[in-house]
């Protein structure tokens, strides 16, 4: 399964986006997927859910920092 699938599964099991796209790299961190989930949640549907940065995109960020 590639990493947009994974990512895409995880968005249709009801994570936020930013936390799927994080969780889908989540084999290349250095930190469980329990805390990844938790880290990532307030990045879903932008900064604080105001909408002006997707979430997909700060997930990502947080993946490649």
């Amino acid at each position: 399964m590639s990493r947009a699938e994974r990512a895409k599964e995880l968005f249709v099991q009801g994570y936020a986006c930013s936390q799927a796209v994080a969780l889908a790299f989540s084999d290349l961190l250095d930190v469980n997927e329990g805390d990844i989930a938790k880290l990532t949640l307030p990045f879903g549907g932008g900064l604080g859910r105001l909408r002006l940065m997707c979430g997909a995109v700060s997930g990502m960020a947080i993946v490649v920092g």
